[in-house]
């Protein structure tokens, strides 16, 4: 969610896979859910992309990247202490696999996806623009524009 801006939005796309992660992994479904929301909600607030952040930073009159540096005093600090408790809560589960479900998965995006390093690109081009401190709109324009190009000839996806 630092890449898109979205707690909620990374939570209802990937929390879905990640959701049935944990399911394999023998966790239950209200407590992987819980980390994938916390993990949501901390990249939200963290994310020069995010509307509250940049709603907050305007109100105020402040900066955003000078915002954000100030919420890390207590974002960080509750992140690291959630952590460490879904990582001692972690012990209690025994992960299974299904080898043979995952084979076939992978298999079936494969046909679906060409998955390799090119679909990385407009996520790295997103990450690089905030680095150096791009404004929000000029950077989610340039890594949308990779994705177009990215999807136009990695997927084969037709602009019509």
């Amino acid at each position: 969610s630092v890449a898109t801006g979205t707690a909620w939005g990374s939570a209802s796309t990937a929390g879905i896979a990640l959701i049935s992660i944990g399911n394999q992994l023998g966790i239950p479904p209200g407590m992987a859910a819980g980390a994938i929301i916390a993990g949501a909600v901390f990249g939200d607030k963290m994310s020069p992309l995010s509307d509250t952040t940049n709603l907050a930073a305007l109100v105020t009159k402040v900066n955003i990247f000078k915002h954000i540096h100030s919420m890390m005093w207590t974002t960080i600090p509750a992140s690291i202490i959630g952590l460490l408790v879904w990582f001692i809560a972690g012990f209690q589960f025994k992960g299974h696999s299904n080898d043979k479900q995952i084979q076939t998965l992978l298999s079936e995006l494969a046909q679906i996806y060409q998955i390799n390093i090119w679909v990385w690109v407009p996520l790295i081009v997103i990450i690089v623009c905030l680095l150096f401190k791009m404004a929000t709109v000029p950077a989610m324009v340039i890594s949308s524009f990779s994705a177009i190009i990215v999807g136009t000839f990695n997927h084969h996806f037709k602009m019509t």
